[in-house]
C-alpha cells in the first residue's frame, strides 16, 4: 500500500511538472492611486465626498499548477491624506481632511486557454479589504474614526498578446464582483465609551487593469487600473456615543480608485 501511495504521488508530480512546486513569479512594486469616495442620502443627495492621492506598495505571487491552471495571491497597502467636503449632522457645510489607510488581500484561481495568438485566463477571485478612515476635527465638528471591513467575490478574465517590438508583455484584465459581509466600526474621538458597529448593504463593482512590459526590461511591469464599487445603505441601529443614545445608519456609498503601478518580477 505504501509503495502504491508513493507511485501515485510520483505520477501526480510528473503530471503537474516543476511549476507545481516552484513559484512562477514574485512581483514587488509601488503604486499611486486617486481615491474618490461619496456617501449619498436616500434621496440621492451627496452627503460628503473625499478625494485625493494615496501612494502605496504591493506584493503579488503567482504559481502554475500543471500546464493549464494557476493560483495567485496579492497584498497591498496605501496610506495618505485626502480632502473631505461634506456637511455636519445639522446640514452645515464642512471642509476638512481625512487620513486614510487601505489594505487588501487578494486570492485568485484560474486556468490558461490558448486561442489563436492570444492567451485567455478566466479566473475566480476573492478579496478582503480594510479601510481605516479618520475624519479630522475642525471648528465645526469633532474628529471621527471609521473602520470598514468587507469581502469581494467574483470572476474575471485576463487576456495576453504575444511579444512584439514595442512590448514584451501586454495583458488586459477585467473582473466583476459582489461586495458583501461589510461592517464599519465608528469611534467618536471626543465621546469615549461608544464604538458601535454598523451594518453595510451589499453592492457590486468592477476592476479593469492593463499590464505592459517594455521589451528591454521584460521583468518590469507597468499597469494602469480602475476599480469601482458601491455599498447599499445599512440598517438603522441604536448606538451609544458617550452619554448619548442616537439612531444612526451607514448611508449608501460609491468608491472609485484609479491610478498606476510599477513592479519588478523576480
Amino acid at each position: 500500500m505504501a509503495l502504491l501511495t508513493r507511485a501515485c504521488r510520483l505520477l501526480w508530480l510528473l503530471a503537474l511538472g516543476p511549476s507545481a512546486v516552484f513559484a512562477d513569479s514574485l512581483e514587488l512594486g509601488a503604486n499611486w492611486l486617486y481615491f474618490d469616495f461619496q456617501e449619498e442620502s436616500p434621496s440621492g443627495q451627496t452627503l460628503n465626498q473625499e478625494q485625493g492621492d494615496l501612494p502605496g506598495v504591493y506584493l503579488a505571487w503567482q504559481q502554475g499548477v500543471g500546464h493549464r491552471f494557476w493560483l495567485g495571491l496579492e497584498a497591498g497597502y496605501n496610506r495618505g491624506k485626502v480632502e473631505y467636503d461634506g456637511q455636519t449632522q445639522a446640514g452645515v457645510p464642512l471642509a476638512t481632511t481625512t487620513h486614510q489607510r487601505l489594505v487588501h488581500y487578494d486570492g485568485r484561481a484560474g486556468m490558461r486557454v490558448e486561442g489563436g495568438t492570444l492567451t485567455w485566463s478566466p479566473y475566480l477571485m476573492a478579496r478582503y479589504q480594510r479601510w481605516d478612515r479618520s475624519i479630522q476635527a475642525s471648528g465645526l465638528s469633532l474628529g471621527l474614526d471609521e473602520f470598514y471591513r468587507w469581502w469581494e467575490t467574483g470572476a474575471g478574465l485576463r487576456t495576453c498578446a504575444p511579444a512584439r517590438a514595442w512590448s514584451s508583455n501586454l495583458c488586459l484584465d477585467l473582473a466583476v464582483f459582489r461586495t458583501h459581509s461589510a461592517a464599519v466600526t465608528v469611534v467618536a474621538q471626543a465621546l469615549p465609551g461608544g464604538e458601535p458597529e454598523l451594518s453595510v448593504g451589499d453592492g457590486e463593482g468592477y476592476r479593469v487593469r492593463i499590464h505592459w512590459s517594455p521589451p528591454p526590461w521584460p521583468e518590469v511591469t507597468v499597469s494602469v487600473f480602475r476599480e469601482a464599487w458601491d455599498f447599499g445603505a445599512g440598517d438603522e441601529e441604536r448606538a451609544r456615543l458617550g452619554r448619548f443614545l442616537v439612531r444612526i445608519r451607514e448611508p449608501a456609498s460609491t468608491s472609485v480608485r484609479q491610478g498606476i503601478r510599477v513592479g519588478m518580477t523576480f
